[in-house]
């Protein structure tokens, strides 16, 4: 049951801290997995979690002995407000425990980072305008204008989201305006967030200038599994996920959300 791009544990976030300690149950983690994917189909399950159909029914059905750590974490991604199962109650049942050791430095990392997050992620938000910005100039496309338009703090998790626009010229009768988010990679924050968009676009007045909204994404996984969730949904408006890797400085993959006129379907101009 392999994953498709596989991590080193140490760079999985919902391991740090946690020790393997007992025995994997895996019938618990197949009920836990079964609780999580609530009403969603398998094959939609699936995609979210960036395996197979074939994986994941394994796993639904008790029918394999081990799954990768990366899978678990794809699972604890998608973990849905409410839900009763936690990422800590998966890995109970995965046989990892916390580490008291490391108690105390935890927690004085998250103080670090709930003071200090504003900033190394205001950078990132920075960055990815740049390489946005390189990407247009690249191609050819003049820089119009370039519009930070609020960060917006979530005082629960103290996660940032960055909201910007790009004005920019692709012919001589078009101006685009580019409306971006610079979002944590996760997959159930961008879903939420597309949500609230298409509801916000449902109701929009019409304008002369043509909008297209973008989020930006860092992690392949959590682009692949927005990808698996709308490459079957067609909407009015131009709406795209921007997958930008910072090792390369590069925008290395944009999904458009398919449009409902299909002979006026709009192609990337960052790939």
């Amino acid at each position: 049951m392999g994953r498709r791009q596989k991590q080193e544990l140490g760079d999985l976030p919902l391991f740090k801290g946690y020790t393997k300690t007992k025995p994997t149950d895996m019938l618990l983690l197949s009920q836990y997995a079964r609780t999580i994917m609530g009403n969603r189909s398998q094959k939609a399950i699936a995609k979210i979690w960036g395996y197979s159909e074939s994986a994941v029914s394994q796993l639904l059905n008790g029918k394999t002995n081990c799954i990768e750590p990366d899978f678990l974490q794809s699972i604890s991604d998608s973990i849905e407000p409410g839900c009763s199962v936690t990422g800590e109650k998966l890995l109970d049942a995965y046989g990892y425990t916390k580490n008291p050791n490391a108690e105390k430095t935890n927690e004085s990392t998250e103080e670090y980072k709930e003071d200090r997050l504003e900033i190394p992620y205001t950078q990132i938000a920075d960055n990815a305008r740049n390489v946005l910005q390189n990407s247009l100039l690249d191609k050819k496309y003049p820089i119009l204008e370039t519009t930070l338009n609020y960060p917006l703090v979530n005082n629960i998790d103290k996660k940032i989201i960055i909201d910007f626009s790009i004005q920019t010229k692709i012919s001589e009768e078009q101006i685009v305006e580019l409306i971006i988010k610079i979002m944590p990679n996760s997959i159930v924050e961008a879903k939420s967030f597309f949500e609230t968009l298409f509801a916000a676009l449902y109701v929009k007045e019409s304008s002369s200038m043509m909008m297209r909204y973008s989020v930006v994404v860092f992690d392949r996984k959590v682009f692949k599994a927005l990808k698996g969730v709308y490459q079957d949904v067609h909407v009015d408006d131009y709406i795209s996920v921007i997958l930008i890797d910072n090792k390369r400085q590069a925008v290395t993959d944009e999904f458009i959300i398919p449009r409902r006129n299909t002979q006026d379907n709009v192609k990337s101009i960052f790939v």
